[in-house]
């Protein structure tokens, strides 16, 4: 099981602890990969926590793998259409452009490109 809405805002912390984890209504079963790729788009750009942090408290290493970083992106990019879609479906012109400045992050890393 996955929690599927897996970002640093649903994370409780207390006295340096993690308390608990709120907001269970997507939960689903899936591949880790997808709550990874979540949390990277949405807190991954100067994380308090970064994804490198979560990755090495996941009991699981088989998932981190050469493809990890390929599996990651590749999740990003199907993610971040979605956001894109939901952002220009309700006329919200900042999220249109933050969801495409995502998107070419991720394009980049197959591109190589900086742009």
């Amino acid at each position: 099981m996955i929690h599927n809405d897996f970002r640093a805002k649903h994370v409780m912390v207390r006295n340096g602890c993690v308390a608990g984890i709120i907001d269970w209504g997507e939960v689903a079963s899936g591949s880790p990969i997808n709550d990874f790729a979540k949390w990277d788009y949405w807190d991954g750009d100067g994380a308090t926590v970064p994804l490198e942090w979560l990755l090495e408290g996941y009991a699981d290493n088989k998932l981190i793998a050469a493809e990890f970083d390929v599996q990651l992106h590749l999740k990003r990019l199907e993610y971040g259409i979605c956001v894109l879609w939901w952002y220009e479906h309700r006329g919200f012109a900042f999220g249109v452009e933050e969801a495409k400045r995502k998107l070419y992050r991720d394009l980049a890393f197959f591109t190589g490109s900086t742009a």
